[in-house]
């Protein structure tokens, strides 16, 4: 994230990263960014302490762990697991993530995401 997408949009380059495919569990396609003036950059780990610095404003979005559990087969994340065999894995390290590094003490604005 750093290597190939921040930092050269942050200098004014394009940038190019390969996606994740949900589905495959696996980096698939490339995807071109060229510069902004507004990045936004998604996602539970995007507040990560070694990405801080490269981020101006942050957005914590504060949803309920059930409601995060229940939104995860809806989004297809499970498609290749039916017996949920990586969803426990997933939601120990969100538990971990969200109690030990606190993203949530980092960001500009917490908002509810119901």
């Amino acid at each position: 994230m750093i290597q190939e997408a921040l930092s050269p949009l942050r200098r004014g380059q394009t940038a190019r990263y390969q996606r994740y495919d949900w589905n495959t569990d696996r980096l698939n396609q490339w995807v071109i960014v060229e510069p902004n003036e507004t990045l936004l950059v998604e996602g539970v780990y995007s507040t990560r302490p070694e990405l801080r610095p490269l981020i101006d404003i942050a957005i914590f979005v504060e949803t309920p762990r059930e409601e995060r559990r229940k939104r995860m087969p809806v989004r297809g994340h499970l498609g290749n697991d039916p017996d949920n065999n990586w969803l426990t894995p997933w939601m120990a390290a969100e538990d971990w993530y969200f109690a030990n590094v606190r993203p949530h003490k980092y960001c500009d604005l917490r908002l509810a995401g119901l």
